[in-house]
């Protein structure tokens, strides 16, 4: 009788094991086709390991990243809800679900995601970046602000920090200090006209109307088709009492069928 039970008792141990290397293998051959960006036919591959293995906390999160990348943001933030009942230490089910309430405009919801992340790891630089974002989205200016000033003592080559961090400065009033923080931006990442073009309008705000009207027609160097550097160099060059040049500058907006707005946070 009891050498009986023990042959059942491995068979069985036998199964687990071979049900484990199956979730497992087909895990990996998700985790690949998201690499590719075969993102349909990797949930396949995930709700596979999850049939064999409904407790692969994982496998939920590739999941949930999945059909992040598709749009499916609730679905994104159900799967890792899952996976944060098996496991509420699990940093990568957080970030994820931040992430896809972010998306969803749920931005408290997504802050508290990632002030849980913070709370695990203090060091984590990119939950410190998503938080500012969100308070960002909230109007809690000086809140972001603080939270992209804690990723830049993390990961000092971070330029979406220092442009984060600039604008909300600028939206604050704080026009100097801004232009420090665009610098520091396209040192590290030079030639990029979003960050020329609001670093122009900080210039124009301080009425160094001349630097900013050097800024703007850097921008349209870059983009012609930059309706905010347009209208402001247009505005810099009726301070600077060239009217004529002004205006060609508004017909130049009124041409243009797409009209962006006049300052980008970097999600």
């Amino acid at each position: 009788m009891h050498c009986k039970e023990a042959v059942i008792t491995l068979h069985t141990l036998l199964q687990e094991v071979s049900m484990d290397n199956e979730a497992h293998d087909y895990y990996r051959r998700g985790t690949a086709l998201v690499c590719v960006g075969r993102f349909i036919e990797a949930i396949e591959w995930f709700d596979r390991a999850l049939e064999r293995d409904p407790r692969y906390k994982e496998a939920l999160v590739a999941l949930a990243a999945a059909v992040d990348r598709l749009g499916l943001f609730r679905e994104a933030v159900l799967s890792c809800g899952q996976a944060l009942e098996i496991d509420d230490q699990f940093a990568d089910a957080w970030f994820i679900k931040g992430l896809a309430l972010f998306r969803l405009s749920l931005y408290a919801e997504a802050g508290g995601c990632f002030q849980e992340l913070v709370e695990m790891d203090h060091s984590h630089a990119e939950a410190w970046f998503m938080k500012g974002n969100c308070h960002y989205q909230l109007g809690e200016l000086t809140d972001a602000i603080r939270c992209y000033e804690e990723t830049i003592k993390i990961h000092r080559k971070y330029p979406k920090a220092f442009y984060n961090t600039a604008v909300a400065l600028a939206e604050t009033g704080q026009y100097e200090e801004a232009l420090r923080f665009y610098d520091q931006c396209l040192s590290m990442n030079p030639g990029v006209g979003t960050v020329i073009t609001n670093r122009a309008v900080a210039l124009a705000r301080l009425e160094r109307y001349k630097d900013a009207e050097e800024g703007f027609r850097e921008a349209l160097d870059l983009d012609l088709r930059d309706v905010t550097a347009w209208t402001n160099l247009g505005l810099c060059l009726s301070r600077l009492g060239r009217e004529q040049e002004a205006f060609a500058c508004f017909e130049k907006v009124r041409d243009l069928s797409s009209v962006g707005p006049g300052r980008n946070i970097v999600r």
